[in-house]
């Protein structure tokens, strides 16, 4: 047995909270959500409210499903299709909840932090990202609304999301949740690579207007055009660690 279908197993049996991403008029919906138990060939995750025609859709479309968890210091990650939602699910004798089914992964993956990159310091590769919020039902490609641009200080930089400082502008609405959507403009010499996205954490700093702010791509990994934009992020990436190794050399 492999070390990613343990953590899934152990994740399970302690009922793990975990993310579920679903697909909603051709966007992502994340929604926190809880492991529930294995059913056979398949497994029950609990289902958040206000959710059920998106999964009904996709049932009908066969369509998958993406589900993050985190066990211990370990990212764990993977696809699976969604076959069944049931509305009282049965979790004990007295307690029920909606819930669904999703098949067996054939693919669990243990997200590693290999290609992350520092950019806060000097490099030949020139790479600039810009952040607008966005509505969920939003179309990706379309022109974000004026002022919906937020400032973030990146900090580290990777094919799988970056993390950096967020400071609040005079009037800027200083609501923003951990799933809030973003688009994310990543923006190189050779052209712009337009990524789908949403905030996977935030936390205070001593100032009242910064707080510190993870950011997760989201890509759906059966789209051809979201397969190419992982491909170009991460042959990035490794022009970015290159330049680092590059500069330390020289520096020394």
């Amino acid at each position: 047995m492999s070390d990613a279908v343990t953590y899934l197993l152990q994740a399970i049996e302690r009922y793990a909270k975990a993310v579920l991403t679903v697909v909603s008029n051709s966007a992502p919906r994340l929604t926190r959500s809880r492991l529930l138990a294995v059913d056979g060939k398949s497994l029950w995750i609990g289902l958040p409210t206000d959710q059920a025609d998106t999964i009904d859709g996709m049932i009908h479309r066969q369509a998958e499903a993406r589900v993050n968890f985190r066990l211990q210091q370990t990212n764990v990650e993977f696809h699976a299709r969604v076959l069944e939602r049931r509305q009282a699910y049965q979790l004990n004798t007295t307690t029920t909840c909606e819930a669904v089914r999703l098949a067996w992964p054939t693919n669990i993956a243990i997200v590693q932090r290999r290609n992350s990159y520092r950019v806060g310091v000097a490099s030949p590769v020139e790479v600039r990202l810009k952040f607008w919020r966005i509505d969920k039902e939003a179309n990706l490609t379309a022109i974000p609304p004026a002022g919906s641009d937020i400032n973030i200080d990146v900090r580290d930089f990777s094919e799988s999301g970056v993390g950096g400082v967020w400071k609040r502008r005079a009037g800027e609405d200083p609501i923003l949740q951990s799933d809030q959507r973003l688009r994310v403009d990543v923006i190189t010499p050779t052209g712009t690579i337009t990524v789908d996205a949403f905030v996977r954490f935030l936390a205070g700093l001593p100032e009242p207007e910064f707080r510190r702010i993870g950011v997760q791509f989201m890509f759906n990994r059966t789209n051809l055009a979201d397969r190419t934009k992982m491909s170009t992020l991460g042959r990035l990436v490794g022009d970015l660690q290159r330049a680092e190794l590059k500069r330390l050399r020289i520096a020394r």
